[in-house]
């Protein structure tokens, strides 16, 4: 069983966000933070020389992961959807098996998993609690 965990897309200032997503969509800033330069490169392979914000926003249990990006040149390369799956070590290799690659980025305590489908899609993957 999958579960869909968020949607992560890409806009290009913190007031088209809370435009958007609160105004909107009558959406609630769950919380804000930013991803560092060289986890950016890691999981988008995108090169940026600052960190990049990011806001969380819950619309009727749906959460928006939304990237601030002012250069729309790279905005889409941020776009992903992270779902959570039963049993994390069988995913991967069921992955591994149809000849996807499966991304496996250390940070800090945890691991962050991303996989790419056949036409470059990427998926972030959460072990279910």
């Amino acid at each position: 069983m999958i579960e869909l965990k968020h949607v992560a897309l890409t806009i290009d200032s913190k007031k088209h966000a809370v435009q958007f997503y609160e105004q909107v969509l009558d959406g609630k800033l769950i919380r804000e933070f930013e991803i560092d330069p060289d986890l950016v490169t890691q999981i988008f392979s995108i090169t940026v020389s600052d960190k990049i914000p990011v806001m969380l926003f819950e619309i009727d249990l749906v959460q928006f992961e939304i990237f601030i990006v002012g250069d729309q040149t790279v905005a889409d390369r941020f776009d992903h959807m992270c779902i959570s799956v039963n049993d994390m070590n069988e995913f991967k290799k069921q992955c591994l098996t149809y000849g996807l690659s499966v991304s496996v980025i250390p940070k800090g305590q945890k691991e962050l998993v991303f996989i790419k489908d056949f036409v470059g899609n990427l998926f972030e993957i959460k072990q279910r609690e």
